[in-house]
């Protein structure tokens, strides 16, 4: 008998993803690390626990995620590689980003440039705008969702079910600047002009849909001074 106890682990679901711990739990699904077992490929896992499937809202919210994670993955984003069918229950593979989260970034002390702070904003900007056109709902801004990489930061796919309210995109700036003021380094020249910024998207006053564009293109500004700045010095 199904209880909604996580997978005995380790645990191989589908035949084909390798389950080893559990990241989260929620009232209705479980996050676990895994590896997709073929491609040797590091995953998230999210599975329903085995009670939400006597609930047909509840399975249709998950579903409904699915597809908007599916529409919102790549570039930057953490795509979705499989939704699955096993065991009695809806499961959602993701890709799982490898690298340093933020929030693990500021608990040790560690701290980002003006310079990698504007490339954070502009494609957290870029991001804004995508979710605006798909439509799609997110979940707020959480340091511990970007991750940086060898490569260049990389975002878990923010993606949630039901389609977007209208201040959404203010709020999600709002905190993503808020959150982000404390992991600047402010020894460095014009790190100043780069809080301001933050402070600005973190009021939101004056906002408009154009708000997250005027912004990237502040942040691009911004990054070229400091690039050419750099490059003087």
């Amino acid at each position: 008998m199904e209880t909604s106890e996580p997978y005995h682990l380790p645990a191989l679901v589908g035949e084909q993803y390798v389950l080893s711990s559990v990241i989260s739990e929620t009232p209705d699904t479980v996050l676990y690390a895994a590896t997709q077992k073929d491609m040797q490929r590091p995953v998230v896992f999210e599975s329903l626990r085995p009670e939400v499937m006597d609930r047909p809202g509840d399975v249709q919210n998950f579903l409904e995620k699915a597809r908007a994670q599916a529409r919102m993955g790549g570039d930057r984003i953490a795509p979705v590689l499989e939704l699955l069918h096993a065991d009695g229950r809806w499961h959602l593979a993701r890709m799982r980003l490898v690298g340093e989260p933020l929030d693990v970034m500021l608990s040790t002390g560690k701290r980002l440039s003006p310079e990698q702070m504007g490339v954070l904003l502009k494609l957290l900007c870029r991001l804004v705008l995508r979710m605006e056109l798909e439509g799609v709902s997110s979940m707020d801004f959480a340091l511990r969702h970007v991750h940086l990489t060898e490569s260049g930061f990389y975002f878990d796919n923010p993606a949630q079910a039901g389609s977007r309210a209208r201040e959404e995109s203010r709020k999600y700036l709002s905190g993503a600047a808020s959150a982000l003021m404390p992991l600047l380094d402010e020894s460095f020249p014009r790190a100043d002009r780069m809080l301001s910024l933050l402070e600005r998207m973190k009021q939101g006053e004056g906002w408009t849909v154009m708000s997250p564009l005027d912004w990237w293109e502040e942040a691009a500004d911004l990054l070229l001074t400091l690039r050419d700045a750099t490059r003087v010095s």
